[in-house]
């Protein structure tokens, strides 16, 4: 099943950034050398930022790929949470981890509404 596969997929790549993790936040930078050192330092904090802001999109990600493997168990799965009706086929086939229908998704999105 494509959910599964993204599930695994998702669940490696955090197991990858996690290792990166670990090395990249063995170098945190001191803050103490010389002016010379502070572009090196402002670098390390950017690769960190980064680093944690993948981290974060990657487990959103997994949390709603688990959410929708757990919709399919309770029989759930390509049904619209707001107005009920059927998931468009296409849709999910994007988005497998969808919960909103496309008009639905429109309609929230002219409201300005966030998920």
């Amino acid at each position: 099943m494509e959910l599964e596969k993204e599930k695994s997929r998702l669940e490696e790549d955090i197991k990858k950034l996690m290792a990166l993790d670990t090395e990249v936040f063995s170098k945190m930078p001191d803050f103490g050398g010389e002016v010379a050192d502070f572009t090196i330092e402002a670098d390390q904090i950017e690769e960190i930022g980064n680093t944690l802001a993948v981290k974060q999109v990657l487990e959103k990600e997994l949390k709603n790929a688990v959410e929708a493997l757990e919709r399919i168990k309770k029989d759930a799965y390509g049904i619209c949470e707001r107005c009920k009706k059927d998931i468009e086929l296409k849709r999910l086939k994007v988005e497998p981890a969808a919960t909103l229908c496309s008009k639905c998704v429109k309609k929230r999105e002219k409201l300005g509404e966030s998920k």
